[in-house]
């Protein structure tokens, strides 16, 4: 007869901190820039 699972406690949850917030201005960045802001390789910054 096949032998019994293995009771294997599961890994515990990684615990992600948050990235710390910008220090001026938010930084967004994708495919479709911004109007009325300056792009620099697909990267808006917009300050605040």
């Amino acid at each position: 007869q096949p032998p019994p699972p293995a009771q294997r406690q599961p890994p515990p949850p990684v615990q992600r901190q948050p990235p710390p917030p910008p220090p001026r201005g938010v930084f967004i960045r994708g495919p479709q820039p911004l109007p009325g802001f300056p792009r620099h390789r697909r990267e808006i910054t917009i300050y605040a």
